[in-house]
């Protein structure tokens, strides 16, 4: 006669399926975590550097801060910027580049022309 329910191996089993699922989403939710740290820091790299070349643009500064540090939302940012003659007379390729404090690479780096 075989009675209701479950043995003891079936339950380890679910069990054990029920971990391995758990651990995934687990993962999964820390990967999720560490894509959005760095899509803020993207972001937030991409204002200061339009920030800068607005400033540039709009004559609210006249030279170049080249290595500027800037504290923005909490966080310590470093400013480059660099211009370089093109091939029109007066127009200045200019390249804004921003890192974020112990960054290896920058997290932004945008490229425009000015005539100043």
């Amino acid at each position: 006669m075989r009675q209701a329910g479950f043995t003891l191996i079936e339950v380890l089993i679910a069990l054990a399926v029920a971990a391995i699922a758990l651990l995934a989403l687990t993962q999964a939710g820390g990967r999720y975590v560490a894509v959005q740290d760095q899509l803020q820091t993207r972001i937030q790299a991409t204002w200061l550097a339009q920030n800068e070349i607005m400033r540039l643009h709009s004559g609210l500064q006249h030279s170049l801060r080249d290595g500027t540090r800037v504290e923005y939302a909490g966080r310590q940012w470093q400013v480059v910027t660099r211009r370089q003659p093109t091939a029109v007379p007066g127009i200045y390729q200019l390249q804004v580049s921003v890192w974020s404090e112990g960054a290896q690479t920058p997290a932004a780096r945008l490229t425009t022309v000015i005539a100043p």
